[in-house]
């Protein structure tokens, strides 16, 4: 089986780098360099993590990864 960066995506293995980019505050092209994706992979990525979370925009889904303790704020 073929293993695609969708795929990783949707397994979740980039959220924690994502979401401790959103809460620094990156901009979608700094999320790019910290991370290696493209922007569409990024995008993508974001929106799964809305819908996962049921999150309206980027504050709102990193005050639910506070509140879930998956990410922690004393680390950004």
């Amino acid at each position: 089986m073929k293993i695609t960066i969708k795929k990783m995506i949707e397994e979740g293995q980039f959220d924690n780098d994502i979401l401790y980019a959103l809460a620094k505050g990156l901009s979608y092209k700094e999320i790019i360099l910290y991370t290696g994706l493209k922007k569409n992979y990024i995008t993508y990525a974001i929106n799964l993590l809305y819908k996962k979370y049921n999150a309206k925009n980027k504050m709102q889904l990193v005050i639910l990864a506070v509140q879930k303790g998956l990410i922690d704020i004393n680390k950004i």
